[in-house]
């Protein structure tokens, strides 16, 4: 073959690599944006519930430090399922 049209084969290749791997990496962030969307609003959810059990504890007994403490491990329990709904809806893209 001839040197410009292996020079001109070889351009097209590598400019269609990099226009893919563009593409790659924009469907890679929007995947990673809905995973992080999806666990900050189960974390949300999950806040809002523990503070409304807080809230029922705090009626039913007075203030308490075991309404402190609960409240306390919902909040560590909330966040722990925002990463793990991150980490699925992440993996399943």
């Amino acid at each position: 073959m001839n040197r410009r049209l292996l020079f001109a084969l070889a351009l097209v290749t590598a400019s269609g690599g990099t226009i893919s791997s563009a593409m790659a990496n924009s469907a890679h962030r929007q995947a990673r944006r809905q995973a992080i969307v999806a666990g900050s609003i189960r974390n949300q959810v999950a806040t809002e519930r523990a503070h409304e059990r807080y809230q029922q504890c705090v009626r039913g007994s007075g203030y308490d430090t075991n309404c402190e403490r609960q409240l306390y491990r919902d909040e560590q329990n909330a966040r722990a399922r925002g990463r793990r709904t991150a980490i699925i809806v992440g993996a399943g893209r």
